[in-house]
């Protein structure tokens, strides 16, 4: 059974479209014209024009249907763009996060603790001396460690210039390490630098340095 009502045989459907409304409504038009004026000529001219005018009205309907259609899908793949650069944006926050997280695991992972264990005995070494500065660091025992240091931080500084690592978070680890660290280490730096005729060895942990020294928090 099909729901079908009891004496129905069949059942017949279709749209009527507005060029159908339209047409009847010419017809209807057209016969009352031609009751009032009693003119087969004139009858035929009006019929001709409300053709026309038909015509026209229909395919302006149909335009306006398909510029909104239009208007639809365009909206409609503009919010899909929008989703999309949403969740691009939200990967690469992701992303750049992960990599801060993963700079931290390895600053304190156990391999780095002699890389570390140097560090603290360079920033515990007092003097006023460069040059003793200069000779403890270069002491071979220290400065493959303190070369570790500074690289480390320098691959940091390039990753935030980059910008492929969470600026805040990485900052939030590491900023009170490149304060302390940076003018610490520098007679040695400067020393290197013009040992390798080179201004630019660790030019980004400088610069990430001098901003972190302005803004700390």
């Amino acid at each position: 059974m099909t729901g079908q009502k009891v004496g129905t045989i069949v059942t017949v459907k279709f749209p009527i479209t507005v060029t159908v409304l339209a047409g009847i409504t010419l017809v209807v038009l057209t016969a009352m014209f031609h009751w009032l004026s009693g003119s087969a000529k004139e009858t035929l001219v009006f019929f001709a024009t409300g053709v026309a005018a038909v015509g026209v009205v229909v395919s302006a309907y149909y335009t306006g249907k398909t510029l909104n259609a239009m208007i639809g899908r365009n909206a409609e793949d503009a919010e899909i763009a929008r989703r999309r650069e949403e969740r691009e944006k939200f990967s690469d926050l992701r992303a750049s996060q992960l990599l801060a997280m993963r700079y931290g695991e390895r600053w304190n992972d156990p391999a780095m603790f002699h890389v570390r264990n140097t560090l603290r005995s360079v920033m515990e070494f007092e003097t006023h001396s460069n040059d003793e500065l200069i000779n403890f660091v270069s002491d071979a025992s220290r400065r493959t460690n303190v070369i570790h240091v500074v690289n480390f931080l320098e691959e940091i500084s390039v990753s935030i210039r980059h910008g492929l690592v969470d600026t805040d978070l990485v900052k939030a680890q590491f900023c009170g390490i490149v304060i302390a660290t940076w003018p610490k280490l520098l007679p040695w730096i400067s020393q290197t630098r013009r040992v390798h005729h080179d201004n630019m060895m660790w030019d980004d942990l400088e610069k990430i340095y001098n901003v972190w020294k302005s803004t700390p928090h």
